[in-house]
This record gives structure tokens, sequence and C-alpha cells, in this order.
């Protein structure tokens, strides 16, 4: 079993192909045939999606006329020539989808690594969703502080009183991905 098949919770029942459109107000979908996607992710090791034709279709249009995520991010990386892709693990699920189009379009796929998502004491991922605090809100230096040592960079302590420019000059010259490989980072136990 992958580990994408444990994060598969949005699963497309095949309803539209099997019954008549009755609203002009549709989305349209990625026809999926059964294919294996594979790739290493630079954090999360080896990564096997089964796709399967009959139920993981993806929406490429939404039913408001916009194109959806996973269509417009493998045109846009390739617009912008991205050769490596730096995101939370939280969108880990998606990475073989955008694979799959990307193969088919005929793009580029870049590298990709999913860092771990900071959850509160509940498991829940910290986000607008979930009422965490609007780091916006929050001095900036403290923050970034704090994120560079939940990402196990372990910084000094004297860096917290630099200004934001040395905290993220520090920052770039310090960065690696290892120790980065679980899915997910409790706030309370930093």
């Amino acid at each position: 079993m992958s580990r994408l098949k444990s994060l598969d919770t949005n699963t497309y029942d095949g309803y539209c192909l099997n019954n008549a459109i009755t609203s002009n107000i549709t989305s349209t979908r990625f026809k999926f045939k059964n294919k294996l996607i594979s790739f290493k992710d630079e954090i999360q090791g080896s990564i096997n999606k089964q796709f399967n034709q009959q139920t993981d279709d993806l929406i490429i249009l939404r039913k408001d006329n916009i194109f959806a995520y996973q269509l417009a991010v493998c045109v846009d990386d390739a617009e912008q020539h991205i050769t490596e892709v730096l995101r939370g693990y939280d969108l880990l699920s998606e990475t073989a989808g955008q694979i799959y189009i990307q193969k088919i379009l005929g793009l580029n796929t870049p590298k990709y690594a999913h860092i771990p998502v900071i959850v509160d004491s509940n498991g829940a991922k910290l986000s607008k969703q979930t009422f965490a605090d609007d780091v916006s809100t929050l001095p900036v230096e403290k923050t970034l502080f704090k994120i560079l040592g939940l990402l196990n960079l372990n910084p000094p302590k004297d860096l917290i009183n630099n200004n934001i420019q040395e905290i993220l000059k520090w920052a770039v010259e310090h960065w690696t991905m290892q120790g980065l490989s679980n899915q997910t980072i409790s706030q309370s136990n930093r």
C-alpha cells in the first residue's frame, strides 16, 4: 500500500460516467487510464499511486469556468521553468495527479519535496480553517525563529535578536532537509 492510498479521501465516484447530464453547470474532468505513477519525494521517499480509470478522474475546469488547481499548477510550473517544488506534506496526495497531467501534456516534471505541516495539540493543521493565530499579527522575527526551530535547523538563541534580513540570511545559509521525514510537526512539542 502506498502512502498516498491512505491520504486519498476525495475519490470521484464516477457518477457522471453512467448518468445523463441534468444541468448546464458542469465541471470538466481529466479522464485517467489505469496507470501507476511513481516518483521520489526528496523528503518522504518513494511514492506510488495507482490510478483507476473508473474513480480517479480529476477536475480540470471547475463548474464556475475557472481552471482547477491540478491543471493550473502544472501549466504554471512549466511556464516558469520550475525545476524544484518545496511544499507542505498536505499536498503530497495531489502530486501524482500533477505528474500524470505533466506526462500527458509533455511537460517537464520538477523534483518534489514535501515538508511536514505544523499541527496543533489535536493534530489539526494550523490554518485559517482551524482558527490558528494569524502570523501577520505576531512579531516577524519571533515567528521566523520559531519556524526555523520547527524545521530542525537549530538556530542559535541570539538569532532571535537579529532583524528579518539577518534571520532569513542565516536560514538560507543553514537550510537542510535532513530531519524532515515526519508528516507533521506538533507545535505543542516545541
